[in-house]
């Protein structure tokens, strides 16, 4: 009598084990995907950044000294960015401020590793289970073998 070929023990552990993972992954990339905010800036000139600030039509301005840029909002609603060369931020600080534009602090943005933390655990949680999985595979393998003698 034959018997019916079965995916050997290994295989199906391991296929149970990726099904696992992907899951996880899945759960994990999804809380992690945040909406992002739509609003438009459009991108000026100095020249352009001089004439609305002549005419008064700056209402609000952040600076970004990392990246050298200005983030405007216009008394109309508009967003703007203006890109500044290295040195003359504090010119335009009071520039600004002497058109009594509101200069808000812009507050470093809080890093939040909590994703990670949770990506490293679901990795760890895999090789766990793959160990696991090992270790029962050679120790039935071994108990047939010794058993079969």
């Amino acid at each position: 009598m034959t018997r019916a070929r079965r995916p050997s023990l290994a295989l199906e552990m391991a296929l149970a084990v990726l099904c696992l993972a992907c899951a996880c992954l899945m759960l994990v990339s999804s809380a992690a995907a945040k909406p992002k905010a739509s609003t438009k800036s459009v991108q000026e000139s100095m020249q352009a950044y001089e004439q609305q600030l002549a005419s008064g039509q700056i209402s609000v301005a952040k600076f970004s000294p990392a990246k050298h840029t200005m983030h405007l909002t216009l008394k109309d609603g508009s967003h703007v960015h203006v890109t500044y060369t290295h040195g003359e931020e504090p010119k335009l600080r009071a520039a600004l401020l002497a058109k009594g534009v509101s200069l808000p602090a812009v507050a470093k943005p809080k890093i939040s590793h909590k994703n990670r933390y949770i990506a490293a655990g679901v990795v760890v949680l895999v090789l766990i289970l793959i160990a696991i999985g090992v270790v029962v595979l050679v120790r039935r393998r071994r108990a047939a073998r010794d058993y079969g003698e």
